[in-house]
């Protein structure tokens, strides 16, 4: 069958080289480096290997907002810091509240996790009885003054009654 891509030999083909199969082909786009002071350098397979993962496995990034200040025009960058991730393809923005980096890493690595593990990131739904429920509608019709308590009462009373014995 086919080699197996180890690092050594990423980017070949069992033999043949195609259109965008490495940097010998003319045109062909490399990937470059941006930390080398002599100019621009052809990444070599290990960094490759690390852009791509840091590409795929990080869902999100870490930035601050930007926006233009409409005294001066000039390009103002906020303190707080924010976070970007994506869930089914949509991104979502929120604020870390804080300025410090740790904090804002820690916060999109927890959204990432729920995200991951199938919940809604961001929203903790707690335990709520049905007495709980019940107490505040019919303090809510009381407040309200509402003419329908009666009918409010006889509701809770019924469907506890169907409730009953579920938990």
């Amino acid at each position: 069958m086919g080699q197996e891509q180890t690092i050594e030999n990423l980017g070949e083909t069992s033999g043949r080289r195609g259109p965008g199969m490495g940097p010998e082909q003319p045109g062909t786009p490399t990937y470059r480096s941006r930390d080398y002071s002599g100019g621009a350098r052809p990444l070599n397979a290990e960094e490759l290997v690390a852009k791509y993962r840091e590409e795929v496995l990080n869902m999100g990034c870490i930035f601050k907002k930007k926006w233009r200040n409409k005294k001066t025009g000039e390009m103002v960058e906020g303190d707080t810091l924010w976070i970007k991730y994506y869930r089914f393809g949509k991104p979502y923005f929120e604020s870390t509240h804080s300025a410090r980096e740790a904090v804002a890493k820690k916060l999109l690595r927890l959204r990432e996790g729920e995200i991951s593990k199938g919940e809604i990131p961001g929203i903790h739904f707690d335990k709520i009885y049905f007495d709980d429920l019940a107490k505040d509608y019919l303090t809510d019709y009381l407040i309200n003054g509402k003419k329908s308590i009666r009918d409010a009462r006889r509701n809770v009373r019924n469907l506890g009654k169907s409730l009953e014995g579920r938990g």
